[in-house]
């Protein structure tokens, strides 16, 4: 009956990160928060969601949950830190519009459902509903390309990385 709530199970690639939602993909850049467009927190994309729904955009484990629910951290199998982080400066919601899904510690495949966010509540108080799909070890890790289209989340490419040095 829900099945709109649990993507048909993407299967994880290393040195992909699928979209993690539905919507269009931009440059980290032109993110609408100077944190993450100067990638002070790492390179990615930027993505303008057409839905409410975030999936796993990785095989691996959830690191850490935000307890507003706004920002979740995953370790991919291998061994890529990604952070998403919902919207901009919506820390402040105190959690008002996040239904998280998942908890620290769980193992997770691709395409399953992270969290709900009510994207017409963010926009109606004022916040910029705006995802930030981020490599947040770039020491370890380079972003080697990224997309920028209208994508589904778990079927789509957000960006491809590969281990610091390595040729594409």
């Amino acid at each position: 009956m829900l099945n709109f709530l649990r993507r048909k199970k993407a299967t994880g690639q290393p040195g992909v990160v699928l979209s993690p939602q539905d919507g269009e993909i931009f440059s980290i850049t032109e993110m609408p928060d100077p944190i993450f467009a100067e990638k002070i927190l790492g390179d990615g994309v930027c993505i303008l969601p057409a839905n409410n729904y975030i999936y796993s955009p990785v095989d691996g484990c959830v690191d850490n949950v935000a307890g507003t629910g706004h920002a979740m951290g995953i370790i991919s199998e291998d061994g890529a830190e990604i952070m998403i982080h919902i919207g901009v400066d919506t820390v402040e919601l105190k959690g008002q519009g996040f239904k998280v899904n998942v908890k620290q510690g769980q193992k997770i495949k691709a395409g399953d459902l992270l969290c709900e966010v009510d994207v017409n509540f963010i926009k109606s108080k004022g916040y910029k509903p705006h995802t930030a799909v981020v490599l947040t070890n770039g020491g370890a890790f380079s972003v080697v390309g990224i997309s920028t289209q209208k994508v589904k989340a778990g079927k789509d490419v957000a960006f491809r990385f590969a281990p610091t040095g390595a040729t594409s």
